[in-house]
């Protein structure tokens, strides 16, 4: 039988096998299968899916996707030293065959099957990302668009895609596609000296590895970029503490049961610690991870023995059948929990603890099905593991064409996205819902500007007027950009614009997205556009915050040491206006709007707009105590204001479609079709505002 591994040659030593470490002289955990790993894989899927179901004492349960990479690292580690040693090369194409049956059936089938019950369970506006996300799933680089949905504000809740968890998976086969790599360079350096040298080499460059990526875990963590979470380069740390662990021979000491008792109860209360003291306000990755990985690492190495030995009562009970039973079925289970919570949240629309429970039980079972029917029995088919040219065949078959039947997916959700069709634009003409989501893109800046001192911002309007306005603030600022735009051009005024997501430009220390700390980005945002104010001067600033951050300030800050969040927000609101008005210019502010209920685009796709509605009371329960201590302080400073929530609130509800018209672009954000119906109230602020 004529097989790829024949005609594609395997990265070699040449020197001969005598002259390299023998496999009889490995260490024992390159020599003995490892029970206890696979019931160790079942502590960290535990972790995972208890995390997942929101069950008490799991707050930290996301740490067990640490603890599945040093389980990978180790093992694939082991297995290309105990082939380097055994063969004097690494044969890479049969390594990727080998992940290639291990992972592609299991993962196509389960995005075959989610994708068809999402055409039945969720609204057909969100069809065209499942179909985006699934692909990127299919391909491994679920990872990277996450990460770049995470920083894009109006990309989209990523907590709500059904292929989240996948991200891990997109880590983990890109580690898959360079470790070999990095192994099989090795090799090629030691290709005609000792092969001796090989281990050395390694581990040198695994700890070159390891000190490289957790800086940069480190760095990318403190300035809030998502990659630090979900880039490989960030994450190559953890394998590579797992490498470390494979290459670097344990000392005989460690292997007594007193020394193996002591890192098991060493690694268990990390884990444990791990688990009680992080939550998703944890400012993560950074150097937490060093918790888990930790405890994974001296567990590992607690069930390192000789053959033969007993092992200590962690590794026993690790190596139950049990354990080691859902250990295996921890891939399967890990792939369809996350999916199975939120099609049951969106089919029985809520979202309890109990429901959340017995989803990821029913996952359970369907993994274990999926596990024993396809997963193995494509596996260890004979017809795949006979011939690694089949395996690719099969293999990159099944994966390409579930895209290309993603790519049609998404054309045929595109066009049935674009028919749902509820109401109208400004200018009378019908608008998909689709249209109005995304709308969203329209605030902002396609082509900044910047000052003479390098600060970006916006320009609108007359751009030759010699009046000037700066609109200011976080995005309930950027929701009012194209009706200042389309006011400014008609009034012939210049409109500068300054805007950054959840940073208000109230100067109070906010806590930055799944931080707990304040945001630095933001403050440095908020200092460079009281500089652009300096520089530019403009006639008048005009300030529009959300007023949804009483569960985001920092306590005990020094504008109002021992204030509330609401005497916080007045202080730092206060001391906004004054500062402005110290520049000598006008100064106006312009009142929040309400905050919908749900999001109104998915509930106008299945109901109608008067179903979609929110009372006046929800609308404004989270905000009306800023919006009161705001128009205290425009009213002590004799400041001019914006209010158009008469419109939005008409009566006891705030409607979603105000005389056929769509108001709302998400739950929190004006839609800008409707925003320019109100250029006769902008118009007359602006002037009056001038004048």
């Amino acid at each position: 039988m004529s097989d790829l591994a024949d005609e594609l040659p395997a990265v070699e030593i040449s020197d001969p096998p005598t002259t390299g470490v023998e496999p009889d002289s490995a260490p024992p955990s390159e020599r003995r299968f490892r029970g206890d790993i696979d019931g160790l894989r079942a502590v960290a899927i535990v972790l995972v899916v208890g995390y997942h179901a929101l069950i008490p004492g799991f707050h930290g349960g996301f740490v067990g996707v640490d603890v599945f990479f040093v389980i990978s690292g180790f093992l694939i580690t082991r297995n290309l030293l105990s082939e380097s040693n055994r063969t004097g090369r690494v044969a890479l194409v049969t390594f990727w065959a080998k992940r290639i049956r291990r992972l592609v059936p299991a993962l196509a089938l389960m995005v075959v099957a989610v994708v068809a019950l999402s055409l039945f369970i969720l609204p057909s506006l969100d069809w065209p990302s499942v179909a985006d996300q699934a692909r990127a799933a299919l391909l491994y680089v679920s990872n990277l668009v996450f990460a770049r949905q995470a920083t894009d504000y109006f990309g989209g809740d990523i907590s709500t895609s059904l292929f989240l968890h996948t991200w891990s998976l997109g880590v983990e086969e890109q580690f898959y596609l360079l470790w070999p790599l990095l192994v099989g360079g090795a090799c090629l350096l030691v290709r005609g000296r000792d092969r001796r040298l090989l281990r050395p080499i390694l581990i040198v460059g695994f700890g070159v590895t390891f000190v490289v990526s957790l800086s940069l875990c480190v760095y990318l963590t403190s300035t809030g970029s998502a990659f630090a979470f979900f880039g490989l380069p960030a994450r190559a740390w953890e394998f590579a503490a797992a490498g470390l662990l494979a290459a670097v021979p344990l000392p005989a000491v460690v292997r007594t049961r007193g020394a193996q008792i002591a890192s098991a109860v060493v690694g268990v209360a990390l884990l444990l610690t791990a688990l009680v003291l992080l939550s998703d306000s944890s400012v993560y990755p950074g150097f937490w991870p060093l918790l888990p990985v930790s405890a994974t690492v001296l567990i590992i190495i607690s069930g390192d023995i000789a053959v033969g030995m007993p092992g200590n009562p962690l590794s026993q009970v690790l190596s139950l059948r049990p354990m080691r039973a859902l250990g295996r079925v921890s891939y399967s289970w890990y792939l369809w929990h996350w999916p199975f919570i939120l099609l049951a949240i969106a089919y029985f629309d809520k979202d309890k603890r109990s429901l959340r429970l017995a989803a990821v039980l029913v996952a359970l079972g369907v993994a274990t099905v999926a596990y024993t029917l396809v997963e193995n029995r494509v596996r260890f088919a004979k017809a795949l593991t006979g011939s690694i040219r089949l395996t690719y065949v099969v293999g990159l078959g099944v994966t390409f064409g579930l895209v290309l039947g993603t790519f049609g997916l998404q054309r045929f959700a595109d066009n049935r996205v674009d028919n749902v069709v509820k109401g109208v634009g400004a200018g009378g003409q019908k608008v998909s819902l689709a249209e109005v989501r995304g709308s969203r893109k329209q605030n902002e800046c396609l082509d900044p500007t910047t000052s003479p001192s390098g600060i970006p911002y916006c320009e609108d309007g007359d751009l030759s007027s010699d009046r000037m306005i700066m609109l200011i603030g976080d995005s309930h600022a950027g929701h009012w950009r194209p009706v200042f735009d389309k006011v400014a051009t008609e009034q012939h005024i210049h409109v500068v614009v300054r805007w950054a997501p959840s940073c208000p430009a109230v100067p109070v220390l906010t806590k930055g997205k799944g931080m707990d700390i304040p945001d630095p980005k933001c403050q440095a945002f908020r200092d460079d556009t009281a500089t652009l104010v300096t520089e530019l001067k403009p006639d008048a600033v005009v300030v529009s915050n959300s007023n949804e951050y009483k569960g985001s300030i920092i306590p005990g800050q020094a504008i109002a040491p021992d204030g509330t969040n609401v005497e916080i927000w007045a202080a730092g609101y206060r001391e906004l206006m004054t500062s402005l008005q110290a520049e000598g210019v006008k100064v106006a502010g312009i009142v929040d709007t309400p905050l919908q209920a749900q999001d109104p685009i998915d509930c106008l796709a299945s109901k109608d707009a008067a179903d979609c509605a929110t009372s006046k009371t929800d609308a404004f329960v989270g905000q009306k105590s800023f919006m009161q201590a705001e128009a205290d302080v425009r009213k002590d400073l004799g400041i001019k204001s914006l209010d158009i929530n008469g419109t939005l609130c008409p009566d006891t509800t705030c409607p979603v479609v105000i005389d056929g018209i769509y108001v709302y672009a998400d739950p929190a954000h004006l839609y800008s079709g409707f925003v320019v119906t109100r250029s006769d109230q902008v118009t007359g602020f602006l002037n009056s505002l001038l004048n």
